[in-house]
């Protein structure tokens, strides 16, 4: 039994979750996500799971750009503008409890099926079955009577 596995749109999620505030908003920002999750999801596909909030849970996600003019065309933040409605959606996909909590459920997960590969047909180390012996046992009989 392990604990169920977050997708790194929702490990994402979570980080939002942890810095909401009074008015229903969180804020990130990119260094956050950088030093507190960079183990955990890969940083290249950040504009993707800021996606994946918007298509799955409808999140509002608000990109916010530096003041500086080094960091003018760069964003700085993300932005979540509506937490309770997406918590909301979160309750009703089973991923959040109803105090705004992650659920960690135990699932049992089973191990895949992965045959060996096999390059020449000798690696099988394939035996005959008892019928085919028996089988293969009478005709060799019968060609040393003839």
């Amino acid at each position: 039994m392990s604990k169920i596995k977050y997708k790194p749109y929702q490990k994402l999620l979570i980080l939002f979750f942890n810095n909401k505030d009074e008015k229903g908003r969180a804020k990130v920002t990119v260094d956050e996500i950088d030093s507190t999750m960079a183990d955990q999801i890969h940083m290249y596909r950040l504009s993707t799971y800021i996606w994946h909030i918007k298509t799955n849970v409808n999140g509002i996600v608000r990109s916010i750009r530096g003041d500086t003019p080094e960091t003018k065309r760069k964003v700085v933040a993300y932005e979540l503008c509506n937490v309770n409605e997406v918590a909301d959606r979160l309750k009703v996909m089973g991923i959040m409890n109803a105090s705004q909590t992650f659920i960690d459920i135990p699932v049992k997960t089973l191990k895949k099926f992965r045959p060996k590969k096999v390059k020449k047909l000798t690696d099988l180390n394939a035996q005959l079955s008892d019928s085919l012996k028996a089988i293969e046992t009478t005709e060799k009989v019968e060609e040393r009577v003839i």
